[in-house]
């Protein structure tokens, strides 16, 4: 029997210096401040507050190498401060419309934003990975890494696939100092053995097929001919 776990699933693909808005780097300035700090602040409140809690949190290696790059935590806390500037214009702007609806919307984005610019100024000391290895050396966050590049594992070569294993796990520990398991590592079949060999003690596999529907052969490409059962009704490969 195993266990089914509900777990937060956090990637960003590689934007570090790739230019700023509308597209670029801003990509990640954005989940900082509208994801990782808000979540980093209420699971730290809770933890405050002794709340017995524990929560699954997967954090591909490519996502916390940005978070913990120091050129993105400069660029993150102007993108932050610059958000302050604009919700306080909307301010000035919907009160003197006069707009009372949208001029109170607009003051609590302006008291979100400097809460959480003064918990990244502060709190975490612009150290967002730290903050989740915080929690998960208390046992209130178990911390899953993936393949290095969240890469499509099986649709590469097996020296490739070890590789990206490999060097997830590595990342992971070097940035957190914590040894994580594997999240959304949708490997082939024929490299689960490998996958166990590397992951420490947990490990969350892609199925071969979804809700009855077949993966092309190519995706799959050493299941053929083997059973899979999906909500308890048998399929095979072709």
């Amino acid at each position: 029997m195993g266990t089914f776990v509900l777990a937060l699933h956090s990637h960003l693909p590689y934007c570090r210096g790739a230019g700023r808005w509308p597209h670029g780097e801003e990509w990640i300035h954005e989940a900082v401040l509208g994801t990782y700090l808000p979540l980093l602040v209420l699971l730290h409140d809770l933890r405050d507050a002794g709340v017995p809690y524990r929560i699954v949190i997967g954090l591909t290696p490519i996502l916390i190498e940005q978070l913990a790059d120091r050129d993105i935590n400069v660029r993150a806390l102007e993108y932050i401060d610059d958000q302050v500037l604009r919700a306080e214009k909307d301010v000035r702007r919907f009160t003197d419309a006069p707009d009372q609806g949208r001029a109170e919307l607009a003051n609590f984005y302006v008291g979100s934003y400097r809460r959480l610019r003064e918990a990244y100024r502060g709190r975490f000391g612009r150290d967002l990975v730290g903050a989740f290895a915080s929690l998960a050396k208390t046992g209130h966050v178990e911390i899953l890494t993936s393949a290095a590049t969240h890469g499509y594992l099986p649709l590469l070569d097996r020296p490739s696939v070890d590789a990206q294993l490999r060097i997830g796990r590595r990342s992971s520990r070097r940035l957190t100092g914590l040894e994580s398991g594997y999240r959304n590592a949708r490997t082939l079949p024929a490299s689960r053995r490998r996958l166990l060999r590397t992951a420490s003690r947990t490990s969350s596999l892609m199925p071969r097929f979804y809700l009855g529907t077949r993966v092309p052969r190519v995706m799959w490409p050493a299941a053929a001919g083997r059973a899979s059962s999906v909500g308890g009704r048998r399929t095979r490969s072709p």
